[in-house]
This record gives structure tokens, sequence and C-alpha cells, in this order.
């Protein structure tokens, strides 16, 4: 594995899922899984860099372009989203900071979805990721003891954790008692022309149109000299 703008990717993505990079262009997002466990809720509360993780399995191939957690952060602070292999403790995805305002407490009442920033994770059917997000400050999150599903997505109960600290995350294997909830988005992906290909393609189709213009009038010109000659 290799880590690069703090993007982890996976080599051997056949096997594990794996995350890009790429400069493109979100169309267009919409929901892929937005399920919450209701069965006796309740918030956690954590330090800063300890997170609960929620379970998640899916019965295809499905990549997303961004994704929420429900927490309440008791000062402003920022987080880390974290996609890792539950199995194996594996991190494979860790964003950059991001900040957010408190929330004004840490009780089940303050939750709030909180989103990433546009990334690209393509999970794969066989393999039970985590999903999370760890704060910089004090923070209580929302986790049920039913397991739900849509979409071919499975939210499992028996949550993992991350412990440590918040720029070194590590995943406890064992598991507990809950589902985690996340929202999971899709976008139709339109990429980005690199300006010296655009510039390169007008080039192009300026140089075809011209030169199909000059053999307009070179024809043109041909067939008023045929004309002259035959009267």
């Amino acid at each position: 594995m290799l880590l690069h703008k703090n993007l982890l990717i996976v080599v051997g993505a056949a096997t594990l899922g794996f995350a890009t990079l790429s400069s493109v262009r979100p169309v267009e997002a919409s929901v892929l899984f937005d399920e919450i466990g209701t069965l006796n809720p309740f918030n956690t509360q954590r330090d800063g860099g300890n997170a609960p993780v929620g379970r998640y399995t899916f019965n295809q191939q499905t990549t997303i372009t961004s994704f929420s957690v429900l927490n309440a952060l008791s000062t402003a602070g920022d987080l880390k989203f974290l996609i890792f292999n539950s199995g194996n403790g594996d991190l494979l995805f860790s964003s950059n900071p991001k900040t957010f305002a408190s929330d004004g407490g840490t009780d089940l009442a303050n939750n709030t979805f909180k989103e990433s920033d546009p990334l690209s994770f393509t999970f794969l059917p066989g393999i039970t990721y985590g999903l999370t997000a760890t704060s910089s400050v004090f923070a209580g999150y929302y986790v049920a003891f039913d397991s739900v599903a849509e979409n071919g997505i499975t939210a499992l109960t028996g949550n993992q954790n991350v412990i440590g600290s918040f720029n070194n995350p590590s995943l406890q294997l064992g598991t507990n008692c809950c589902s985690v909830p996340v929202k999971l988005f899709s976008s139709d992906i339109q990429p980005v022309p690199e300006p010296s290909l655009s510039l390169g393609l007008l080039a192009l189709g300026t140089l075809g149109a011209a030169s199909t213009l000059k053999r307009k009038l070179k024809s043109s010109k041909s067939s008023e000299k045929e004309t002259t000659k035959v009267g």
C-alpha cells in the first residue's frame, strides 16, 4: 500500500476495494444509503481520536463520491473520514481533516450528519468494511441495536472502534453491540479535459475546417474555368 496526499490507495484493489484521486466533476449527487437503526438508540461519548466504526457489506461493486457520519461535536473541531477493511484492520482511505462547527452538546438530540469532501472509493462484494469519522475534539456518536439495509448495502450490528490519536487512527478488530449510521452518496462522473488536450482538439478542429474550406474553394474555381471553356 502507498500513501499519497493522505489518501491510502490499495495495491491489489481487486481483493480489497480501491480509492482514487481523479480529475472529475460530480453531477447530480444521489443518496445510495440513508437508513438509520432505531432500536434503543443512544449516544456513545468519545474523546478526540476515538470513534465507533460502522460495519458495512455490499452485494455488488459500489462506488461512492462522499459519505456522512452522524455525531455531535462538543466544540468546533476537525473530522477525518476513514474507511477500513473490517476483517484485518487495514486502513483503506483517510481524508484530509475537515472543520465543522460545534453542535452545542454531545447528547442524542445534538447529532447532525457531517459530509466528507468529494472522493471516489469503490466497495467490493464479499468484504466487510468499517466506516467512521474521528474527531479532534470530544464528541458523541449515534448508535443503535438493529441492522438496516438499503440498495444491497447492509449496516451490520457489532460495531468496531477506532482508538489512538487523531493523526494515527487504529482499528480494534473486536465487535461490540451496535450499528453506526452513515449516509453514502454517489454521482454521475464527467471527466474534466486537461487544458492542453482541449486546446489541441480545438486546434485540430480549426485546421480541419480550414482545410475543408480550401478544398471547396479550389473545386469551385476549377468548375468555373471548365464552364468558360465549354461556352
